[in-house]
């Protein structure tokens, strides 16, 4: 019998929820253009969010992919305390969220797409705080968290494209410090349990300012 598997203690993170609007549809319409899609996705997910199985950081601290999921991807950046979240992790996932959306759009162009496969839109959720973590494998780790399951409920609701985060105080404060309340409107957001979750909804992803 193998070494038994234990949870860490619980870690900080920022979680993302990643899929494309309207695969199921686009799928059954144009089977062989969305597999070149998916492929395109995928690889520029690894290399913009991180790989499975990355290395961490300096202050220890892992970027990466946790699991795609079809045509969705759950990953976490993963931060120190309350001032390494709003100096430097959201605003870096920010601007990886805004680049990943640009490179698969501009990749996606010039792969002579027909109409059906066209347009391809993005929806993205984001949340963040406590979780608990176990390593599988080298090259697999779980995080489980009610605070997870709203990032995913978040990305549903991001429709036709865009992003929602989860409204807190950092957020607010991050928003403003990055003079982003152009792009971002305050709303509430009910997600699938039922709830109704405060939200900040970014409709596109295009930030000037960062």
């Amino acid at each position: 019998m193998g070494k038994a598997l234990k949870f860490e203690k619980e870690i900080s993170a920022i979680y993302i929820f990643c899929d494309i609007r309207d695969f199921s549809k686009k799928i059954k319409e144009s089977s062989d253009e969305m597999k070149k899609i998916l492929e395109v996705y995928y690889s520029l997910a690894l290399k913009v969010f991180g790989k499975f199985g990355s290395k961490t950081r300096e202050d220890g601290t892992f970027k990466k992919i946790v699991k795609f999921i079809g045509d969705g991807f759950f990953c976490v950046n993963e931060y120190t305390d309350r001032l390494d979240l709003i100096n430097r992790k959201m605003d870096e996932s920010i601007k990886d969220i805004s680049n990943f959306d640009k490179k698969f759009k501009e990749t996606i162009t010039n792969l002579g797409l027909s109409e059906i496969s066209l347009p391809i839109n993005l929806g993205f959720g984001i949340n963040y705080g406590l979780s608990s973590k176990i390593d599988i494998n080298k090259y697999h780790t779980e995080y489980i968290g009610n605070i997870i399951n709203v990032s995913s409920r978040l990305c549903d609701a991001a429709k036709p494209s865009g992003i929602i985060i989860r409204k807190t105080d950092d957020i607010e404060n991050f928003i403003n410090e990055k003079s982003l309340k152009d792009s971002f409107e305050h709303d509430y957001c009910d997600i699938k349990n039922g709830d109704k979750v405060e939200v900040y909804i970014a409709r596109e992803i295009n930030f000037k300012n960062l």
